[in-house]
């Protein structure tokens, strides 16, 4: 199924169009294990869905109820400030340089709080292990950016605290299995947006 309100991308940093080396994957912390403390987790999940729901741009295409098993309540919550988007001619050049290798309709991700400004955080990768080894730039984007509201912020700080003890309690390999999800789910329209472009 196609994705609704899908639009173009542009990459950022560690992604296909800038050529540079991606961080390494965002690992818990084992050092700073946190007890879970379920109101602190409640109220913040609490405030986190009711802004993904009222906000037109909701993540459900992206990230769907059947994922939560498998990762962290901070993952979920992350991914779900994200939508899906596809490159376009007019986001081939980006303050890194320009983005020559990328085709027209490609898949990606974008930061649905800032998509409607002029600088918008756009992700493309060129492949899954990518995406996995640069995840952290999501979470380091929505700390900075200026259309993010502060109160959203702070909730996935609260969670953040609490994910390395999630992650004790997923089965291994769970993430990867969530983010080849997410993989298929960028990609699956991907050669009828191009024949669009």
């Amino acid at each position: 199924n196609r994705h609704p309100g899908v639009e173009a991308c542009k990459p950022n940093s560690g992604s296909l169009e800038e050529g540079r080396s991606s961080p390494t994957t965002e690992l818990p912390d084992t050092s700073a294990k946190a007890s879970i403390d379920i109101s602190e987790v409640k109220e913040a999940t609490d405030y986190l869905i009711k802004m993904e729901r009222k906000s037109i741009k909701l993540g459900s295409a992206l990230v769907e109820d059947e994922d939560k098993y498998l990762i962290t309540d901070y993952f979920y919550h992350v991914m779900k400030q994200l939508h899906i988007c596809h490159f376009k001619e007019n986001d081939r050049t980006t303050r890194g340089g320009k983005r020559d290798n990328i085709k027209i309709g490609y898949g990606g991700l974008e930061c649905i709080h800032c998509s409607d400004t002029q600088n918008q955080r756009k992700f493309f990768w060129s492949n899954v292990d990518r995406l996995s080894n640069s995840f952290s730039e999501i979470p380091g984007h929505l700390l900075k950016c200026k259309a993010c509201p502060e109160l959203t912020k702070r909730s996935l700080k609260e969670l953040k605290k609490y994910h390395p003890t999630q992650m004790m309690e997923k089965s291994r390999g769970s993430q990867k299995t969530f983010l080849r999800r997410v993989w298929r789910r960028m990609h699956e329209c991907d050669s009828k947006e191009t024949e669009l472009g």
